[in-house]
């Protein structure tokens, strides 16, 4: 991946840098992806309105549209289940989703709810 500003470029290049990043063979691909991208053109900083999240990287935000009647809105693949702890691959059940419903835990509480809504309209 390349850096995005000749500020995170300066970071990554250094001690806490490699440190981050995992050593200074990682610090070498992070500068070669950016040598061919044309560092020349780095911005001195990036504004976070310019930052994709990261999610958007992976690809896995879907848009689920509710209709003409209610607005539309992005769910992130697999959040509820890292959060969780349950592999990607099984089904969350309904009875590990009640209980999530109740988590102490806002975002999961959130997700869980979601998640139930989405399981009785058959979109998940």
């Amino acid at each position: 991946m390349p850096f995005v500003s000749r500020a995170q470029q300066r970071w990554g290049n250094s001690a806490a840098g490699r440190k981050a990043l995992g050593g200074q063979a990682a610090v070498n691909e992070w500068n070669r992806a950016t040598a061919s991208q044309g560092e020349s053109r780095l911005p001195e900083r990036v504004s976070p309105r310019r930052r994709l999240p990261v999610s958007h990287l992976m690809g896995k935000v879907h848009r689920v549209d509710m209709g003409r009647s209610k607005p539309s809105f992005d769910v992130k693949e697999g959040s509820l289940h890292r959060m969780l702890g349950i592999p990607e691959d099984k089904k969350i059940g309904q009875e590990r989703l009640r209980k999530a419903e109740h988590s102490s835990n806002p975002v999961i509480r959130r997700k869980a709810i979601s998640g139930m809504g989405l399981t009785h309209m058959h979109k998940g």
